[in-house]
């Protein structure tokens, strides 16, 4: 019970969380609706709204969550204090997300995978690196349109993408070609499923697909994360800067581990 609690608090803050951002106040929901006469609230202010997610997220981490989790669908208390340091972030509150960020890199719960691309495989998506993701099965009747719209639309024989979602081509182009996260996070050629042939295209997202589902994109397997630990780290080192009106050595350690699993140096 109390780990379906805190984990419906998360759920809840982190919902909320994506709607302040979005929307800025919002109608705040706080009890069971048990009838139409509470359903058209007013929007609260964005502070009520960010206080809520506060409060619920500091509930699930102190009280109800485990420490971590080996289903990076499920939430633990690094996702929850992971997800807290962004909260603060997001408000410019750097010295508590400083805090925050460095509870999850002092727990040894989370490390960087040497390969970035093992954090997009299906088969290595269960890993020390994700904190938090939307979890996807195939085979299990849900729907994962995510793939689909990423793929190429009527450009490789037998895969069926909607090319919806392209990255510019001007932000493929800041990427270093020594930059190992280029090759994990574009590609720009694939093998037909049915005739085998190699077919070029514009660079198009690859992080995401699943190569064992390219005729049934909307059955993948791929996750989706939400919570990294590279995303505590680069947090930590934002926070830390500001806090302290410039870099420390702590900021520039924690960037640079991005930064080195990237370039191999």
């Amino acid at each position: 019970k109390q780990r379906l609690l805190g984990e419906a608090r998360f759920t809840k803050a982190l919902s909320y969380f994506n709607l302040v951002r979005f929307f800025g106040g919002v109608p705040l929901h706080t009890e069971h609706t048990q009838s139409l006469d509470n359903v058209n609230k007013p929007r609260a202010p964005v502070d009520s709204v960010y206080n809520l997610i506060i409060n619920d997220l500091k509930s699930a981490e102190s009280d109800l969550l485990p420490p971590s989790s080996t289903d990076p669908g499920r939430a633990s208390t690094t996702a929850a204090t992971s997800l807290l340091a962004k909260v603060y972030l997001t408000r410019e509150d750097w010295s508590l997300a400083a805090e925050e960020a460095k509870q999850v890199i002092d727990s040894g719960h989370h490390r960087l995978l040497e390969n970035f691309r093992d954090i997009f495989r299906p088969e290595t998506e269960v890993n020390d690196e994700t904190i938090f993701a939307i979890r996807h099965k195939s085979g299990s009747g849900g729907r994962s349109y995510e793939q689909r719209l990423i793929l190429p639309r009527g450009t490789v024989p037998g895969v069926t993408g909607w090319g919806a979602d392209v990255p510019r081509p001007d932000f493929h182009d800041t990427f270093a070609d020594d930059d190992s996260r280029k090759s994990a996070t574009f590609f720009t050629e694939l093998a037909s499923p049915t005739t085998g042939e190699v077919v070029s295209f514009r660079p198009h997202w690859f992080k995401f697909v699943d190569m064992g589902h390219l005729q049934s994109p909307a059955d993948a397997d791929t996750d989706y994360p939400v919570l990294r630990y590279a995303d505590v780290l680069l947090m930590y080192a934002e926070a830390a800067n500001e806090a302290n009106g410039g870099p420390t050595a702590q900021a520039y350690d924690a960037i640079n581990r991005v930064r080195e699993r990237a370039y191999g140096s």
